[in-house]
């Protein structure tokens, strides 16, 4: 989340929202959250000595896998033709919001004129 927090204060960049490895951070840190938003404790995540074999987890690991692409790209199986069409759709988008971020900076500079 230090990551995260430095490219949006410290860096200075206003293109980093725009990034795919920035949305990246940013899921991986939401899965976190997520995942162990039911923990309140240790022995909500880790196995008391004396607990029967009924205990479970209390760590969410199914909404961690949701949320963080990086979990699922662990596992082995891609499809790299559909990364691929997701990539290029979000570099698209990104550069559409881009034009339109300049057209309307262009506007409000002439209509200041």
């Amino acid at each position: 989340m230090l990551a995260l927090g430095a490219l949006l204060y410290e860096d200075g960049d206003n293109q980093v929202l725009n990034r795919v490895t920035t949305e990246k951070l940013a899921r991986k840190a939401l899965a976190i959250i997520k995942a162990w938003e039911p923990v309140k404790e240790e022995s909500d995540w880790s196995r008391p000595a004396k607990a029967g074999k009924s205990w479970k987890s209390k760590v969410d690991y199914a909404a961690s896998a949701r949320l963080d692409p990086s979990v699922r790209e662990n596992v082995g199986f891609r499809i790299r033709s559909m990364e691929d069409e997701v990539t290029k759709t979000m570099e698209r988008e990104a550069l559409i919001l881009k034009v339109k971020s300049k057209l309307e900076n262009l506007k409000e500079t002439r209509d200041s004129e």
